[in-house]
């Protein structure tokens, strides 16, 4: 490789990581943003606090998207085992608290726990995938 296309590839990943850097403070500041504008009076600027708190994830999902295509087809493979685990917990976590909440035994969950504990899911659900497609090939 010489020296001209490894500096590509280091402006490259230097790129992707401030991309997903970048992604992740808006993950973390929209919905902030959003919480303060969703105790606003008129009923627009809550609308905008709704909309804008909503697409905080947006920019993270398509850094994931562009990371998990630009791998091979064994990163291509483990990420969408782990997205298929993870799916399946989600809906199990959905479901019971559902009927938790119908049954009077809690409350209403807060929804950014709750998908909070769903993106932690996938994660560990990730590293697990990984550990037994590295043992068991």
């Amino acid at each position: 490789m010489d020296i001209q296309s490894a500096n590509k590839q280091f402006r490259r990943n230097v790129r992707g990581f401030y991309a997903w850097l970048g992604s992740l403070v808006a993950a973390m500041v929209l919905p902030l943003v959003g919480v303060r504008l969703i105790d606003a009076d008129s009923a627009s600027a809550r609308a905008a606090g709704v909309v804008i708190a909503s697409l905080g994830w947006v920019p993270m999902t398509l850094v994931i998207i562009a990371i998990v295509r630009a791998g091979d087809e064994f990163q291509r493979r483990l990420h969408l085992v782990a997205l298929g685990f993870s799916f399946g917990v989600a809906m199990l976590m959905i479901s019971t608290l559902g009927w938790l909440v119908r049954a009077g035994f809690v409350d209403y969950p807060n929804l950014n726990l709750l998908w909070a504990a769903i993106a932690a899911v996938w994660v560990v659900s990730l590293f697990l995938v990984k550990r037994y497609y590295e043992r068991n090939p």
